[in-house]
């Protein structure tokens, strides 16, 4: 692939490798893969190769230890999975700065300088797969974090040195989950997040049960909703191109569409 801006990472776990069209294009269009452990093993069987490999290596088979070594960000602290340090792993080659202790670069990787030029500004897509499948509480945990990753983007692309708005989606075979996040709390405009809104199923999940959530457009309404279950404002549909979510404050939302 050509050097240019840097518009796609691929962060690869190491539940279900995807076997969905969408998400495969998606993987193959990346600029840079990093795969979550063991899931390097998964990338290779399915004819895709890992730039990074990132975890504390307690899945990866020792041949596969042995032949990438190069690649490895070993990361050996437990209070995060390895879909947490990875996903901090791509924040971190999107600056500019030293990386943090543990995160080096690797001679062999890719480093993201090749793609962001001085004067790149622009956004960036940070795409999960692989996150659900397997066990079930990994897929529990993996979905939910989406809404911290998206706290932390919003944070590091609002901060002085951060020159790029990243956006992330985690694809599966079924759909896509996408997290939204805003200080400023502007109301969601359904169609800035997916093309073609109109018809399509929606379902929202709040962690907040503080939080209410306005919408227009929608087959059902969502404003009596408590988010104190995650249940609550799923299978609903979009009836309008125009639809709109306005939240009471500022808090992440997961938003899942069905392919």
């Amino acid at each position: 692939m050509g050097m240019g801006k840097l518009h796609r990472i691929a962060i690869v776990a190491d539940g279900d490798f995807p076997t969905a069209s969408l998400p495969l294009k998606l993987l193959s269009e990346a600029d840079i893969v990093i795969a979550c452990d063991g899931a390097a093993d998964s990338l290779v069987a399915a004819g895709f190769m890992a730039d990074y490999i990132v975890g504390d290596m307690d899945t990866l088979s020792e041949p596969k230890q042995h032949e990438f070594q190069e690649k490895i960000i070993r990361i050996a602290e437990q209070e995060s999975n390895d879909l947490t340090k990875a996903f901090r792993f791509a924040l971190n080659l999107c600056s500019l700065h030293t990386p943090e202790e543990g995160l080096k670069k690797v001679s062999s990787g890719k480093n993201v300088s090749e793609y962001i030029g001085e004067a790149d500004a622009d956004r960036l897509d940070i795409i999960v797969l692989g996150a659900t499948g397997k066990r079930e509480d990994h897929t529990i945990g993996n979905i939910s974090l989406l809404a911290d990753y998206q706290m932390q983007a919003e944070e590091f692309s609002n901060a002085k040195e951060a020159r790029i708005k990243i956006t992330i989606k985690a694809y599966t075979d079924y759909g896509v989950f996408i997290p939204y996040y805003s200080a400023e709390n502007k109301p969601i405009l359904l169609k800035d997040i997916m093309a073609d809104i109109k018809g399509r199923p929606l379902s929202l999940f709040g962690f907040d049960n503080t939080l209410r959530i306005t919408s227009q457009g929608l087959e059902y309404q969502t404003s009596g909703v408590i988010f104190d279950r995650w249940w609550k404002a799923t299978l609903n549909c979009i009836a309008e191109e125009g639809a709109k979510l306005t939240l009471s404050h500022s808090s992440p939302v997961l938003l899942y569409f069905p392919y």
